[in-house]
């Protein structure tokens, strides 16, 4: 017999797409949500047990359990694919009688917490290396005029971005957080926890042919999140600069606390409002009782103003930037660094 049609016999494609993503059941087939081969914003991929096929209507693309596997795991060749199922189901080419499922709940739910993150970790470590800027053509001339820098980044940092002066940081970014996404054409944020585990990756100011309103932040996130999410993305190193330094400053936005490691300042990132909850708050009330000093950075804007209002009714703090300037914390660390 030969191989594919043993592979086909001894793994059934529901249980196969189920370590990738939940599936829900609907009638006869069930709805992959989400789907673990593209982003969407709703649930396009069904999956038929009866035929042991799949089909995504978004993309117009289906197959067997050969061809999601190519899909997913991005693999070059069906020999690749069909040698990673071999390995991953320990099957060997002796035949098999493939015995139909009998699905007793209607939701067959992911994997647990590890798979996630090895999936996860899977999906940041190809961002990260299909990066096409890297750490060489990154900016060390404060003439912004001739500076080579992909679209993308210049989404990520909106133009206001701060030169690197030391080249660790910059291999440290260029490695472990910032990466692109072909689809969305758009820089990836790898989050990691305290162990160095990737748990969330998000898509910043994704943009695509065709697609219009998409929103400012697409994420794909796992069950366990850092202890500290208003420290995203660089939770361990802004730990370490704040005890190094012994103050923090608090403010808003990706860009800002990547701009804030790049010059080594400890810096809070929060978002908006709705992102100071409880564990924020105890946070920085645990950190100042350690005497941190706290200097606010929020956005010199009306969203920034509601922030630093709620943060400041806690912790007591100055702000850097007077409300309705316009001004941001990376705009005006240009102006002090004359960039």
């Amino acid at each position: 017999m030969n191989t594919i049609s043993n592979l086909k016999q001894s793994i059934d494609i529901v249980e196969l797409i189920g370590n990738y993503t939940s599936l829900k059941k609907v009638g006869n087939s069930f709805k992959a949500n989400p789907n673990p081969l593209r982003d969407e914003k709703t649930a396009s991929l069904s999956v038929y047990p009866n035929t042991q096929r799949y089909y995504d209507f978004g993309s117009g693309e289906g197959g067997d359990i050969i061809d999601f596997i190519k899909s997913v795991e991005k693999l070059q060749s069906i020999k690749e694919a069909i040698y990673f199922l071999q390995k991953k189901y320990s099957i060997r080419d002796t035949q098999r009688k493939y015995q139909p499922k009998v699905y007793d709940t209607e939701l067959i739910k992911k994997k647990d917490d590890d798979q996630l993150i090895k999936n996860l970790t899977y999906k940041a470590n190809g961002y990260l290396k299909s990066n096409p800027i890297g750490i060489n053509r990154w900016s060390y001339n404060n003439d912004l005029s001739n500076v080579e820098v992909a679209p993308y980044l210049r989404r990520l940092f909106e133009s206001s971005y701060i030169p690197i002066d030391d080249i660790s940081r910059a291999r440290y970014l260029f490695n472990y957080i910032i990466g692109y996404d072909n689809y969305f054409d758009c820089s990836v944020i790898i989050i990691r926890d305290t162990q160095g585990r990737v748990v969330d990756i998000v898509k910043y100011r994704p943009h695509r042919e065709g697609y219009s309103n998409l929103p400012k932040y697409l994420y794909t996130k796992s069950i366990k999140k850092p202890h500290n999410s208003y420290l995203y993305p660089l939770e361990i190193k802004v730990e370490k600069l704040i005890d190094e330094h012994n103050y923090v400053i608090i403010g808003e936005g990706l860009k800002n606390i990547i701009n804030a490691y790049i010059k080594g300042i400890p810096y809070i990132s929060i978002e908006s409002v709705s992102n100071i909850k409880p564990q924020l708050i105890e946070y920085i009330l645990e950190l100042n009782t350690r005497g941190i000093h706290m200097i606010g950075a929020f956005d010199g804007d009306s969203a920034g103003e509601r922030a630093y209002k709620k943060i400041s009714s806690y912790i007591p703090m100055d702000n850097l930037f007077t409300f309705n300037s316009g001004i941001d914390f990376t705009i005006d660390l240009r102006y002090r660094e004359n960039i």
